[in-house]
């Protein structure tokens, strides 16, 4: 067992004092692979490094070279407990499990500065699965791939045993229609919220399909897999697809004359919706425009060979969404937007002529 301390360069958190039986984060921590019974599902190569490069030649994303074999572990923990709305695993002995609850967290994060306090315990007998996440709250991307994409580590026997479902909060539609397709939705379950507390009789943890900010193969592969009726709703369909970043927080300055430039190269607006519509819709695409955000976590559902462009502000080089179209066999295009000033989250600003530049390459 090791201390929180002696992880903290890995997974870096703030440590309160007593137990998170009753309050703040565990005092030590594990990982899966120290678990009794602990399976190595899968083991598999990521796809995205240094070697990525914005369309303008310079480097892309912010990461180092991605491990060789990423290893996927899941394991079973009698009297297990499951903490607060980011779904944090926790061994009977008090030991966070950490890989199973994130796979990297920035220093000036710090989820855990949110467990302050936790609801009294509530049993649940049976056996239990935690599809819990960081930041799977409140990020729909995070709450879809890292949480609801743990069902692609579990076999149809595995999951027709689980009683209770612990399922994030954030990506509610297209998670209910997931547990649907997977005939789960007669089962308990439960969304996770600040203060939750879960004092599981027999609880199943698994890796955080994300590691080092980069999606596997078997992820898109298990989406894909899911029955969904064809019929639905190719009215709406369009081959030239534009996903519109919601957030309010790094947003293009200029986006409407971005919208303008797509809409007179006929691309459609998308929007998050269900599992039906993402799938015909995004299934029928050649061309994916995307501003980075959440809701590109849907590109999961695009046929191999789709390309997808995305603008990806300098300030925010995260490989998520490449990674992904490289584990599915996507073309990946990123175009870089600069940050209009130094502060963690800036709005950003993208040149009109290297959009337009891009289009006239993959048109």
């Amino acid at each position: 067992m090791k201390s929180i301390d002696e992880v903290a360069h890995r997974f870096p958190m703030h440590r309160l004092p007593g137990s998170s039986r009753w309050f703040g984060p565990p005092r030590q921590s594990t990982d899966i692979s120290a678990l009794p019974g602990a399976e190595v599902v899968f083991r598999t190569s990521l796809g995205v490094g240094r070697s990525e490069t914005y369309w303008d030649g310079t480097q892309a994303f912010d990461v180092g070279s991605p491990p060789s074999d990423a290893v996927y572990l899941k394991a079973e923990v009698n009297g297990g407990r499951v903490l607060d709305s980011h779904g944090w695993a926790v061994t009977s002995e008090d030991a966070l499990i950490a890989d199973a609850s994130f796979a990297h967290e920035k220093r000036e994060y710090q989820a855990w500065r949110g467990i302050l306090s936790l609801d009294r315990p509530t049993w649940l007998p049976g056996l239990t699965l935690n599809l819990g996440s960081v930041w799977g709250d409140r990020n729909y991307a995070h709450s879809v791939l890292d949480g609801t994409g743990r069902l692609g580590m579990f076999s149809s026997h595995e999951l027709s045993e689980v009683d209770n479902l612990l399922i994030p909060s954030g990506g509610s539609r297209m998670n209910q229609d997931v547990l649907a397709q997977l005939n789960l939705r007669g089962r308990r379950a439960v969304r996770l919220l600040k203060g939750s507390h879960f004092h599981c009789e027999r609880l199943l943890v698994s890796s955080c399909p994300s590691k080092d900010r980069m999606y596997p193969p078997w992820l898109s592969e298990f989406f894909r897999s899911l029955n969904t009726d064809p019929s639905l709703p190719s009215k709406d369909s369009s081959r030239r697809v534009h996903m519109v970043r919601s957030e309010v927080h790094r947003a293009l300055t200029n986006r409407r004359e971005v919208i303008d430039i797509l809409e007179s190269y006929a691309f459609r607006r998308y929007e998050p919706g269900g599992l039906a519509e993402a799938a015909a819709q995004l299934g029928r695409a050649d061309v994916v425009f995307a501003d980075h955000g959440a809701s590109m976590a849907d590109i999961v559902f695009c046929r191999p060979g789709t390309i997808i462009v995305e603008i990806v502000p300098r300030n925010h080089r995260y490989p998520y969404f490449a990674s992904l179209a490289a584990a599915s066999n996507f073309r990946h295009i990123a175009v870089p937007a600069d940050p209009v000033h130094r502060a963690a989250h800036s709005d950003s600003i993208v040149s009109i002529e290297l959009v337009r530049e891009v289009l006239n390459a993959v048109l």
